[in-house]
């Protein structure tokens, strides 16, 4: 029979049979498709029976989920070590590329306030909830607590000292990681998902640990983003553009248009040419005359130049006359050609005449001064003195908290500007 097999196979009629096949590909091609189709009934057929002894095992294999599992999340971990070092690490040095370091030091500060106190709230949503009250509303209770921190979280970013503008961007970036951990949270605790309330609360822990995960690298965006909107802005004594600037920041650059606003209101009712704000700072051991002044805001009259940067890092021997007037909380005025030499040039030279000022004082201390400039000898010589120098002491009085720099580092008793102002001469 092993013959005849033989005769069979090397038989004209077989390979007659195998040059027909090859010519029609389509015939090839069906039969690699049965091949496929059964390799992969085979692997599911595998897979469907894991499946299912994996199911039925679990019932008496598998760890049930219980409360100490959820105080011991490696969440709790997780931001234990974001707080310590990771945060810390963000964008150091061993970075590629060059980020600002005043906006790393926002990205740093925002993300440990945020991080701190997602760490409180979610501690005790998981120590104080009682999951096991099938009255409980476990899904309100978890996205109340949250939404009231995310209050009390951008509060503190605030009182942080962190721009308004690099809050915004973090919320804009942040908010379309949060909405969609809020929808899969949302299902995760709803009714639709066959697990019980510890097992849903510690997949939505692992949830959380994503997003925050996620957030972390994501704070790189905010910064790129932010493409010289807070350029000369003041946080943690370092300058959003380094100290190549031209003005003396100010300590918040939302204070600039309600400041501006005030400025006008003065112009209007003392009939000033210009109205501005200057600050005293780099002062040793409170001789103010050994210190520098520089122009922080002003507002001026239509046709009326701006000056600010004519008006910057000079030296404050030129109040000489002035600041031993301040001290007793009275105002200083007259025309020009009464001051001193040094002061009386630099007024000449932007066009001033006269001028009107009252001290400015934060903490007790002379901080700075709020200055009415005219450039018409006439307008001055007609002004109702006494009623010109209420206003001027009630504007002051008003607006000396624009010049706190309490919450950003820089102050009158000497910092980084003074490398700033020696540079330049």
């Amino acid at each position: 029979m092993s013959a005849d097999l033989t005769a069979n196979v090397s038989d004209s009629s077989v390979k007659e049979f195998l040059g027909a096949f090859i010519e029609h590909p389509f015939l090839i091609f069906s039969l690699m498709f049965l091949v496929w189709f059964g390799m992969l009934l085979y692997k599911e057929r595998i897979f469907l029976f894991e499946i299912i002894k994996s199911y039925f095992s679990s019932f008496g294999g598998r760890r049930k989920i219980t409360k100490i599992d959820l105080t011991q999340h490696q969440i709790f971990k997780d931001l234990d070590y974001w707080i310590d070092y990771r945060v810390n690490q963000l964008y150091g040095s061993t970075l590629t590329g060059s980020y600002d370091k005043a906006k790393i030091a926002m990205a740093r500060a925002i993300l440990l306030i945020k991080l701190r106190d997602t760490k409180s709230w979610l501690s005790c949503f998981v120590n104080e909830t009682n999951f096991e009250d099938s009255s409980s509303d476990i899904r309100s209770i978890f996205h109340y607590k949250r939404e009231k921190h995310n209050a009390i979280q951008w509060a503190a970013y605030r009182e942080r000292g962190i721009p308004s503008r690099f809050i915004e961007k973090f919320m804009e970036v942040s908010r379309i990681h949060e909405s969609y951990l809020v929808r899969s949270c949302d299902d995760l605790l709803s009714e639709r998902v066959p697990m019980n309330i510890y097992e849903k609360v510690y997949m939505l822990l692992g949830f959380l640990t994503v997003y925050y995960s996620t957030l972390i690298i994501e704070i790189g965006r905010v910064i790129e983003s932010i493409n010289g909107d807070l350029k000369g802005e003041v946080f943690d004594n370092i300058v959003v553009g380094g100290n190549d600037y031209r003005c003396y920041p100010v300590p918040n650059r939302d204070f600039i248009p309600l400041v501006e606003t005030k400025l006008n209101e003065v112009i209007l009712s003392t009939k000033a040419s210009r109205a501005s704000i200057f600050v005293i700072h780099d002062v040793p051991s409170d001789d103010y005359l050994q210190g520098c002044i520089s122009r922080v805001y002003e507002y001026e009259v239509k046709g009326f130049l701006p000056v600010m940067s004519h008006f910057q890092y000079k030296p404050a021997i030129c109040l000489t006359g002035m600041v031993s007037t301040w001290k007793q909380h009275q105002g200083f005025h007259g025309n020009v050609s009464e001051l001193n030499d040094l002061l009386k040039e630099m007024l000449i030279t932007i066009g001033v005449e006269a001028i009107f000022t009252y001290p400015m004082f934060v903490g007790g201390k002379l901080k700075g001064f709020l200055a009415l400039e005219y450039s018409s000898i006439d307008t001055y010589n007609n002004l109702n003195i006494e009623k010109v120098s209420e206003i001027i002491k009630k504007y002051a009085s008003i607006l000396n908290v624009y010049i706190d720099y309490s919450k950003t580092g820089l102050n009158y008793e000497g910092n980084s500007m003074r490398e700033v102002r020696e540079d330049r001469g």
